[in-house]
């Protein structure tokens, strides 16, 4: 809440002679008065926030810079949208700088030939390397020539001696935090064979008689083979002695990554070369075939042609349909679409759609900071500086985490982590991804990859394995271009923009490899209030409970509150050290901690502007939106924001929805809380507050004390409306004109027919129907037919939202619970195994969503039960399963199928396990009547033994519900549409 001073009375204060001094505070005082007692809430606000954030569980060694960091984020989050200027922080900005140099460079070790000096001192030493980590030796030139130079990261390597040689120098030392003892040296070979001998045999003196890992770097003047160079002709007797050098000495090659990179770094050189010299050929061929059979034909209308003209026109023909091809995929592959189909020219269509999203993300004015740039390089220059300062991380040591709980991964799922990679798993990973997507800065795509496989196997096997073993990443092969995607129809701010990452394929691979393991354990891990990316749950998972909850707390006129939070930049802002943090909270091992870091770590961006990248620079904080890792890392990271929640509701800080300034009190507490400890920074211009049950001047006073909006319903929860009724068409209004929008310039019209109806039953699934007639020259229900009937194979719009309705249903079925489902079942009740009943008559009470669900069944067909009917039960051990009403034998129940038998039976609501006795490990059903069967009665019997003497009670399995037409048993659209 703003406050003001009042203007004070005069006031007398004692001066140094013992006199008193009278005055008055003018308005230089009162501002400054203002100012301080301005300072002094500030301050106390903060001292009451982490007070609650202390309480929550969160600690940190330094009370003092926590609080002045709270106190900048509410002069932050008060500050008014008119007044958004940067603050003064030009001290911290130069600090910002040199942190950058340091940390730009990743290089632990560098080793320099031909340094052409006579003496080396520290200044040189520093001004090369950047920072004051640093340790060196060297050897002085002779002149103006030779010299050699290493300098190395001294908190990396500790020296514990130099060694020195004629023609080498170097270190002796402990490396890392393992202390695994090293001799690096750095070599300038002489040029002559003698020469070059003598210094193999002190080096492998040396490697024999001085014991740790050897690593020799410079330049040998040597090759071990005619391919290591140009114009060799054959294998000469230095290549011999100096191949068996290296083998005498047990020397191998460098990172299989750093050669993996270098091979594709090549190739594609070499390809793009040849994809142009091919765009050339095609075009000309295309255009000869053209002449040809131009030429053919005009003599074919005034004389009779020969054997070899026909021929001749024939060929050409070939050659011009196969070269049509050529340029057909050659446009489809840079138009990316995803429902290409074989067999259909539509070269047309894909040139308009690469030349329209080129018009579309094309970059000519951009606003940085407020300023706006128009030329290239200025574009370039400050978009590169915008990025580099927000992937940069402010180093301060942040709060912890340390009173939250968090659940636990369990031993099975950290050996399963880090278990070896098998190249079967390998391929799968990359069959997994899809083959056209863009390209990274090694350009290309897994298709390349996929088409390749066999030649680059061992290369891809040997990169993977050496990662398994060492954790380490060659320099560059984690490197990306950042393209900006517009978010809005008239970008004008780089605020407007979508930075997405594209990713090589080296990296990708590893990521994918990493990101397949950890989907597995993550559902164990992450708690039930998180639904994305998570194997069974789902994004409207989310909405049914926000929208279940709104309708609660409406019907019975509760005073509450929702509050929308939105992360501003999300991937962007995620601290890494939070990361690390949360995965050793969670009970990650260290290895995979350490893969997880260097995936991190060792990632270089450049910015894409208008095809042209920006120069290559290093980050220190944010995931990248594209990588397969960040969805998961994401998730962990929020487990943080989870942890803060359900804290506060356990020490009854925090109290359900209810509405109460103390709740939003606490909810302030926890966003400040997690934004000191990940990083992740609510963007409260797009956050909103709406009240229920609360006048609404309590919801404005609320805004404003979280610095949001006051929103109002219903309410666009991830692009779904809710807290209204969606049976209204007004409802539906924004998503409809989004979809005409799209629609606005369709280029179907430059589609074949066949085109046009492949298109049409893409997009027609995600629009809504309406009641509005339209002509229709064939009926309907003839087009939707299947083509083999005769129809054009387009979808009916209502059987397929019925079916797609019906997967709720399907997943009322499952066993698994959800948050969702436990929501339901605390609303309508349980219905247990007998979900069918009781689904089918909650047809009157809940929601307006819940009653469409509920009466699904009957909205189908001429009698209902379009899909009860096809659920049944797969027996288990038996104890939910009800003998006569449940369907797990056959089609029906058994009371509809022998109706006598039911009213002779002992046990009518008996459970089927409790129809018969397990003997010998075998199941025999055992059927009691109240008195002795009739003739024909006894026949029914038989034919009931007869259908229900192969299904068995399986003791410890659990009884569930199957839909029919799957053979695993589990609802598909595809079967419930086609019912």
């Amino acid at each position: 809440m703003q406050r003001t001073a009042e203007r004070q009375a005069p006031k007398f204060l004692p001066n140094p002679n013992g006199k008193i001094a009278g005055g008055s505070v003018g308005d230089s005082g009162i501002l400054n008065c203002n100012r301080s007692i301005k300072k002094q809430m500030q301050s106390q606000l903060a001292k009451e926030i982490w007070d609650l954030v202390k309480q929550l569980g969160a600690n940190a060694e330094n009370d003092v810079e926590v609080l002045q960091k709270i106190e900048e984020m509410e002069k932050r989050d008060s500050r008014t949208k008119g007044d958004m200027a940067n603050p003064d922080t030009g001290g911290a900005k130069k600090k910002r700088q040199i942190r950058e140099i340091v940390m730009k460079e990743k290089v632990d070790f560098i080793a320099m030939q031909e340094t052409k000096l006579v003496t080396v001192d520290r200044k040189i030493c520093r001004i090369i390397w950047g920072t004051d980590d640093l340790d060196w030796v060297a050897k002085p030139s002779v002149g103006r020539s030779g010299g050699l130079l290493c300098i190395w990261n001294s908190k990396v390597l500790k020296k514990k001696e130099v060694i020195e040689g004629n023609n080498f120098i170097g270190v002796s030392g402990l490396w890392g935090d393992e202390k695994i003892p090293v001799n690096i040296l750095n070599i300038y070979s002489p040029c002559q064979l003698m020469g070059k001998r003598i210094l193999w045999e002190d080096l492998q003196g040396l490697i024999n008689s001085k014991k740790g890992n050897w690593c020799l770097a410079g330049d040998f003047n040597a090759v071990r083979g005619i391919e290591e160079r140009a114009g060799e002709t054959g294998i000469s007797r230095e290549m011999r002695e100096f191949d068996n050098f290296i083998n005498n000495s047990t020397l191998v090659k460098g990172q299989s990554g750093f050669i993996l990179k270098e091979k594709l770094k090549r190739m594609k050189k070499a390809l793009k070369e040849w994809s142009k010299n091919l765009a050339e050929d095609v075009d000309d061929k295309f255009k000869e075939a053209k002449s040809v059979i131009a030429e053919i034909d005009e003599k074919g209308e005034s004389n009779q042609l020969t054997t070899e003209d026909i021929e001749r026109r024939r060929n050409s023909f070939m050659i011009l349909w196969k070269n049509l091809r050529i340029k057909e995929r050659m446009w489809q592959q840079k138009s990316r679409r995803m429902w290409f189909k074989e067999g259909d020219a539509n070269t047309r269509f894909f040139h308009r759609c690469v030349k329209g999203r080129w018009r579309r993300n094309e970059i000519n004015c951009i606003r940085v900071n407020g300023e706006h740039y128009t030329s290239v390089k200025e574009i370039k220059e400050e978009v590169a500086k915008y990025f580099k300062d927000l992937f940069s991380e402010e180093v301060w040591q942040r709060p912890k985490l340390d009173g939250i709980r968090v659940n636990q991964i369990s031993q099975a799922n950290n050996e399963l982590l880090v278990t070896g990679f098998a190249e079967k798993e390998i391929k799968e990973a990359i069959w997994d991804c899809c083959s056209s997507k863009s390209s990274g800065p090694d350009g290309f795509n897994f298709g390349f990859a996929k088409k390749m496989w066999e030649d680059i196997k061992a290369e891809v096997v040997d990169f993977v394995q050496e990662f398994w073993e060492h954790g380490r990443l060659a320099r560059g092969s984690n490197a990306s271009f950042i393209v900006l995607i517009p978010k809005t129809e008239n970008p004008q701010g780089i605020e407007d923009y979508r930075p997405i990452s594209l990713i090589g394929i080296m990296y990708k691979i590893i990521a994918k490899l990493l990101a397949n393991r950890l989907r597995t354990v993550l559902p164990k891990v992450i708690g039930e209030q998180q639904m994305a990316f998570i194997e069974g749950r789902q994004l409207p998972d989310g909405v049914v409970i926000a929208n279940e909850v709104i309708d609660e707390a409406k019907r019975k006129r509760k005073k509450s509150f929702l509050f929308k939070a939105d992360f501003e930049k999300a991937y962007d802002k995620v601290c890494w050290s939070f990361i690390e943090y949360m995965t050793m909270r969670i009970g990650f091992t260290e290895k995979w901690r350490k893969w997880i870091q260097e995936c991190l770590r060792s990632s270089l961006v450049s910015i894409l502007i208008n095809g042209s990248p920006t120069k290559e620079f290093p980050v220190s904080k944010g995931i990248r939106q594209g990588d397969p890792l960040s969805p998961f890392l994401f998730l962990i990271v929020a487990e943080g924001l989870n942890g803060l929640v359900s804290t506060a509701v356990e020490k009854n800080l925090y109290k359900g929805v209810t509405a109460s300034d103390e709740n939003i009190r606490v909810v302030k507490g926890i966003i400040k809380t997690f934004e000191l400890a990940s990083g992740l920074k609510i963007n409260f211009a797009k956050s909103q507050i709406m009240g229920m049950g609360v006048e609404e001047s309590w919801t404005a006073r609320m805004a404003y004390r979280l610095c949001c909006t006051q929103g109002e319903f219903p309410l666009k929860y991830l692009g779904i409306p809710i807290g209204g009724n969606h049976r209204k068409t007004a409802m539906w209004y924004p998503m409809v004109q989004s979809c005409k929008k799209k629609l606005a310039s369709w280029k179907g019209r430059h589609l074949s027919f066949g085109g046009r109806i492949t298109l049409i039953n893409l997009v027609l699934s995600s629009l809504p129907g309406g009641d509005d007639r339209r002509i229709n020259w064939v009926k309907w229900e003839k087009i939707c037919k299947k083509k083999e009937e005769g129809g054009l194979g387009v979808r009916d719009l209502r059987k397929f939202n019925l079916a797609l309705m019906g997967k709720w249903w399907g997943r009322l079925a499952e066993n698994k619970e959800g948050l969702w489902k436990k929501i339901i079942m605390e609303r309508y009740g349980d219905g247990g195994n007998h979900w069918l009943d009781w689904v089918k008559e909650n047809t009157r009470v809940g929601s307006i969503w819940w009653r469409d669900v509920c009466r699904l069944d009957s909205l189908q067909g001429e009698s209902g039960g379009w899909l009860s009917e096809n659920f049944r039960i797969k027996m288990g051990e038996g104890k939910r399963v009800r003998f006569w009403w449940d369907h797990w034998c056959g089609e029906g129940c058994l009371a509809n199928r022998f109706p006598r038998l039911y009213l002779l039976s002992t046990g009518k609501e008996n459970m089927c396990y409790q129809m018969g006795n397990a003997s010998n490990g075998s199941w025999k059903w055992n059927l009691n009547w109240r008195r002795t069967l009739y003739e024909w009665e006894a026949d029914d019997a038989v034919e009931l033994q007869k259908r229900i003497e192969n299904v068995k009670i399986l003791e410890g399995d659990l009884d569930r519900w199957e839909w029919i037409h799957d053979k695993g048993g589990q609802y598909s659209t595809k079967t419930a549409y086609s019912l």
